[in-house]
Formats: C-alpha cells, sequence, structure tokens
C-alpha cells in the first residue's frame, strides 16, 4: 500500500493532511489534560466589534466631512431655488 501511494506521489499528500489533524488533536489534548496555557477572554458584542471598525477605517470621518458638505450644500441651494420660483 506504502509503495503504490509513493508512486502515485500521495504519500506526501496523505502526511501533509495528517499533520494538520495531529496538530489540531494536540492542541485538543492539552487543553483537556491543562496543559494548554490559560487565556484571557473577553467577549465583545457587534456594536463594540462595528466601532472599532468604523474607527480604524476612517468611516467616521468620511460619513462627517460627507454630512458638513451636505449641510452647506444644502444652506446654498435653499435661497437660491427659492429664488429660481419667483421668475
Amino acid at each position: 500500500m506504502v509503495t503504490r501511494l509513493l508512486g502515485l506521489g500521495q504519500l506526501d499528500r496523505l502526511l501533509r493532511s495528517g499533520a494538520c489533524f495531529v496538530q489540531q488533536a494536540m492542541v485538543l489534548h492539552a487543553s483537556r489534560t491543562g496543559e494548554a496555557p490559560i487565556v484571557a477572554v473577553r467577549r465583545i458584542g457587534s456594536a463594540l466589534t462595528f466601532e472599532r471598525v468604523w474607527e480604524e477605517t476612517g468611516c467616521r470621518q468620511v460619513i462627517a466631512s460627507l454630512a458638513a458638505a451636505a449641510v452647506t450644500a444644502s444652506r446654498w441651494n435653499a435661497p437660491c431655488s427659492s429664488l429660481c420660483c419667483i421668475g
């Protein structure tokens, strides 16, 4: 069987695939036996996650500048639109 796998070039693939499972098994075993390091876990909600993404990507600044531009444009366009209606 091994000779056949070697001949087909599949033994390396099989060993690499098995190595991934062995690593996962070792982590699970360490967790079950208490050998894994203890780490602190803090769960955050979707609101905190969204806020962090919002800040780090610069979305807040973009939206604020677009809102300011819209307010400015509406102030300039309101008098002009009323003048257009007079004539």
